[in-house]
């Protein structure tokens, strides 16, 4: 059993304006995050963009120019203006999650994906929750150590603090008599009676579910005399007692990087927990980008909206495929133009932003002269 409650994350402001440092690229930035103590949607570096009753009034935006390109991205990214009245404060306020642009979740999906050196800003996205679990499954979990904190109730100090039920523990997987007499060839199980006045229903079932009910009988046994005498021998028989079944509650602090680690090393473990947790995983904010590693592509009407000609399409999918052989295999200029047959100019551009120099033929329309047109593609 695990259950995740109070689930909050922090941190995607600062992680996507982070993931821009390197190129110096926070005007591609587009998302939209909500200033729960202003009132106001703002970008990456604070600029105000709309206020609070823009979304419940307004139909228009007639604010600074540099921002209607932002704005239109809005309309487009949440179908049309009722939508963004409707949705989007609702996605910027969910839990301090802002609405990811597209520019901005190409990039940061695309940092994911090259590995954990190129993903930092992951380690900046912080999530918070609470987690009541097994403690056999917190001793698995306490091996991820780097980047997590975890506040536990404390079994040293309040594990007298109330009577034990069968509730405190995990059970889903435990055998009853009635199934373990289902299973016996022999003989039917041991079923003893040990009530007494203050457990009138007492009783031993010879099966693992019995064992526990045993077991917890006898930890309030010895928490009864604790209480009474104080003594810290009875203390003892309840820590070493107690069995790691026991649902523990702790309070924990991780961040997208800890939980790519998690779910990729844990989603098809043995313990149901950790398949429960990974679920979970999958659920929170952008996960599918960004600690999945499903891939973000664009819809066709985003491709019709970049490329003007298929031209450009192809031009753009050469740059590509020759920053991917460069990067993924180590391949040199040479062998990336040799294997594509792309020019090696034009792979020194793609990969180095090498600028192309390069010269064409003109010819006037109105005297029909010809002449020689030097031009330079890249560079400042």
């Amino acid at each position: 059993m695990i259950k995740i409650e109070n689930v909050s994350t922090v941190g995607w402001k600062p992680a996507i304006r982070g993931a821009r440092n390197p190129m110096n690229s926070w005007e591609k930035s587009d998302s939209l995050f909500y200033n729960l103590e202003s009132e106001f949607i703002d970008n990456i570096v604070g600029d105000r963009l709309f206020d609070d009753p823009f979304f419940t009034s307004a139909w228009s935006y007639s604010g600074p120019a540099e921002k209607r390109d932002l704005y239109s991205w809005a309309i487009d990214a949440w179908d049309g203006i009722d939508q963004l009245s409707e949705d989007a404060l609702i996605i910027c306020n969910k839990n301090n999650v802002p609405a990811i642009g597209p520019n901005d979740l190409k990039l940061l999906s695309n940092l994911a994906k090259a590995g954990s050196d190129e993903a930092k800003f992951r380690r900046m996205i912080l999530v918070y929750l609470d987690v009541t679990a097994p403690m056999y499954w917190w001793k698995e979990a306490d091996t991820y150590k780097v980047g997590t904190v975890r506040n536990s109730c404390s079994t040293m100090h309040k594990i007298h603090a109330k009577e034990f039920t069968i509730e405190d523990f995990s059970t889903e997987h435990l055998i009853d008599i009635t199934e373990m007499n289902s299973m016996s060839e022999n003989r039917p199980s041991l079923i003893v009676d040990f009530s007494d006045e203050k457990h009138p229903d007492a009783k031993y079932e010879e099966c693992p579910l019995g064992d526990l009910v045993t077991t917890i009988y006898m930890l309030n046994r010895v928490r009864d005399l604790y209480i009474k005498t104080k003594d810290k021998k009875y203390w003892w028989q309840m820590i070493q007692l107690l069995p790691s079944s026991y649902n523990q509650r702790a309070t924990i602090m991780l961040n997208y990087e800890v939980l790519a680690n998690m779910y990729h090393a844990r989603k098809n473990h043995k313990l149901d927990e950790w398949r429960e947790f990974c679920a979970w995983i999958e659920e929170l904010p952008y996960a599918k980008e960004l600690i999945i590693g499903e891939e973000v592509r664009d819809t066709e009407e985003q491709l019709r909206a970049r490329f003007k000609s298929y031209e450009d399409r192809i031009r753009y999918l050469e740059e590509m495929m020759c920053k991917e052989l460069h990067k993924a295999y180590d391949m040199s200029v040479e062998d990336i133009s040799e294997k594509t047959d792309i020019a090696v100019s034009a792979v020194k551009y793609f990969v180095n932003g090498d600028p192309i120099h390069g010269e064409t033929v003109i010819r006037d329309a109105d005297t029909g002269e010809q002449g020689v047109l030097k031009y330079t593609i890249g560079g400042e």
